[in-house]
């Protein structure tokens, strides 16, 4: 049988009808507002969501529906320091995809998500992934705190990270999941200057000095930052609102 063109139409629309029937619809994700500081979901730009007003700058970096770094030193995402200094309570969040594990070098190679620094302390904060130990750390005033080897297969697929910080707690959430017990850290607040809040590179100046092992190399979307430490059940939420699920 020799279908004419509008039973070709026809059919066309039934089978789109099909598949859009067969996907679960989701809402546009809306992330808890109790103590949200700040919300980047990289819709083209590096604006933030929240309403506080915390914009980024994007350096060399592209954004049109995740944050992209690249194996270099050159690609990151600069954000007010406002949104974590001062503070000993807070929870990053994001859902990240690591293009490469950086293993060169034991000592310095890290994935780095974000790092915070001073004039008299470059290595104030940071937190990323250690290739070469298989795990996550958090740095604080040149001390970092290595949680426990987690499961996940980093390379190329998207996870949630969570870090939650409560005064001289901190805890690691994968996907929803706590990697360990928790660690005791320094309970000091965070302090950072102007301009040495970074994602996507590790500074050894405020704002510069970057290292191509420390790179994050890979994406970064829905970036939250909030100024108390999430529950577990509220972070299981956001797991599940989130359309990379």
């Amino acid at each position: 049988m020799k279908w004419s063109s509008s039973m070709r139409r026809l059919f066309c629309l039934i089978l789109l009808l099909a598949i859009a029937c067969d996907r679960e619809w989701r809402a546009p994700f809306e992330p808890p507002l109790d103590g949200l500081i700040a919300y980047y979901p990289f819709n083209g730009n590096a604006n933030d969501a929240s309403g506080n007003g915390y914009h980024g700058t994007l350096v060399s970096a592209s954004a049109n529906g995740s944050l992209i770094i690249g194996n270099n030193t050159s690609d990151r995402l600069i954000i007010p320091s406002a949104v974590l200094h001062g503070r000993s309570d807070f929870t990053i969040l994001a859902y990240v995809k690591i293009t490469t594990l950086h293993t060169e070098s034991a000592n310095w190679s890290w994935n780095t998500l974000i790092s915070g620094a001073t004039a008299s302390n470059d290595n104030n904060f940071y937190f990323g992934y250690k290739g070469d130990q298989r795990c996550w750390g958090y740095g604080h005033r040149d001390i970092t705190y290595y949680f426990p080897r987690d499961q996940a297969n980093w390379a190329q697929r998207w996870h949630l990270v969570a870090l939650q910080r409560r005064g001289a707690y901190a805890q690691l959430l994968i996907d929803g999941e706590p990697i360990g017990s928790g660690l005791t850290v320094n309970s000091t607040p965070l302090t950072i200057d102007i301009s040495g809040l970074v994602v996507g590179q590790e500074q050894d100046s405020v704002g510069g000095s970057f290292d191509i092992r420390q790179s994050f190399w890979g994406e970064i979307d829905d970036l939250l930052f909030y100024d108390r430490a999430l529950s577990e059940e509220e972070i299981e939420v956001i797991k599940k609102d989130n359309r990379w699920n």
